[in-house]
């Protein structure tokens, strides 16, 4: 497996378990490549489609501090409402975007 397939395995199960500690059920698509990764569902009938990426910062010469590089959804992922989810692995931080309403 290449070191860049594993660290995606460990971002998506990162963000597994921050939806499971948020009271989702998490459930992982059987396809290896589809417009997203993981689904969520909530007691009170919420679902969440998610699409989960690795943080990734780029460094700007006119800026004081790195920003994050967002990735685009695909036609599919918008009309799906799939949100992206940037997970560092490092500090275990995850983004979701467009952001959560309640968590």
């Amino acid at each position: 497996m290449y070191k860049k397939h594993l660290v995606g395995q460990v971002c998506e199960t990162l963000l597994c378990e921050w939806l499971t500690r948020r009271g989702y059920y998490v459930f992982l698509p059987r396809m290896l490549s589809g417009p997203a990764d993981v689904v969520a569902i909530k007691d009170d009938g919420t679902i969440l489609l998610l699409d989960s990426k690795r943080e990734a910062e780029r460094t700007n010469p006119n800026r004081s501090k790195p920003c994050r590089i967002y990735r685009k959804r695909s036609d599919v992922q918008k009309k799906l409402g799939v949100r992206m989810a940037y997970v560092n692995p490092d500090t275990r931080e995850i983004h979701v975007l467009p952001a959560l309403d309640v968590v």
